[in-house]
């Protein structure tokens, strides 16, 4: 009985890694914290220092206060492009305004393809951040809706938890 129990879990844990789960084991095919500008990409980090210390995020930002973001082109072309960052207020559809915009980094060449910037949101919302990129003549653009502070969904380690409890069952039930 011991042993069928000791399997079922290291079945069960043979499904839970660490690298499915940690961001920086990640490889960046996969990494969740690309953005894509058309054909180009960019890596996409951010960090609260007040609040989460060296905790990283990549998509909807945990809570309000000072938050960093470093971003990183992954494309060499992209160095010599002017890139224009924008944060606006609102929904995914919203459209830039001077009334919506809370930040606004006009277009800049960055030799090196490193971008970084701070931001202290002061409340919690619905926020878009859009990266363009000229081109040439083209103008591209990529946009990404956030929110700021307002949860951030079902926790995954909760799905991770309950993958390997049902794993575990059900190769325990296989064995009995």
């Amino acid at each position: 009985m011991l042993n069928k129990t000791i399997a079922a879990l290291l079945f069960g844990l043979f499904f839970f890694s660490t690298t499915a789960s940690a961001h920086g084991g990640l490889s960046a095919d996969k990494d969740l914290c690309i953005l894509t500008i058309g054909a180009y990409k960019m890596h996409f980090t951010g960090y609260q220092p007040d609040s989460s210390a060296t905790k990283e995020f990549c998509e909807d930002i945990p809570s309000t206060g000072l938050t960093i973001v470093a971003m990183d082109a992954m494309d060499r072309k992209m160095k010599n492009f002017p890139t224009e960052i924008r944060v606006i207020e609102g929904e995914a559809e919203a459209e830039a305004t001077d009334a919506n915009t809370i930040l606004h980094m006009p277009f800049k060449v960055y030799p090196t393809g490193n971008i970084s910037f701070e931001h202290r949101f002061p409340k919690e919302g619905k926020f878009v951040g859009i990266v363009t990129i000229k081109d040439g003549d083209e103008e591209i653009v990529s946009r990404f809706p956030f929110a700021v502070g307002m949860g951030g969904g079902f926790p995954v380690w909760i799905l991770l938890a309950v993958a390997v409890a049902v794993g575990g069952a059900i190769t325990y039930k296989k064995m009995a």
